[in-house]
């Protein structure tokens, strides 16, 4: 299978409740026009109209790349990569 685009955009929302972190993957697009339009859409839907429109998550995700080249550290936060 031939990938004609090797950059996409992942989205996400998440959200605190009751005091734990919720996460749910959205989808992946191939370009952030249709991310922006999406989020449109799901910003007036219950459960998301009631979260600010920065609990939407967009990662730009390039094939055959990869983060974490040196390693990472653990913090009182998570674990966060060496650069």
């Amino acid at each position: 299978m031939e990938i004609m685009n090797d950059v996409f955009y992942r989205l996400d929302h998440r959200h605190t409740y009751q005091g734990y972190e919720e996460s749910m993957h959205i989808g992946t697009f191939s370009s952030y026009k249709d991310v922006d339009r999406v989020i449109d859409e799901l910003i007036e839907q219950p459960g998301f109209k009631s979260n600010p429109r920065s609990c939407f998550i967009v990662s730009k995700i390039t094939v055959d790349d990869y983060g974490w080249r040196k390693g990472f550290t653990h913090t009182g936060k998570g674990d966060i990569e060496i650069k």
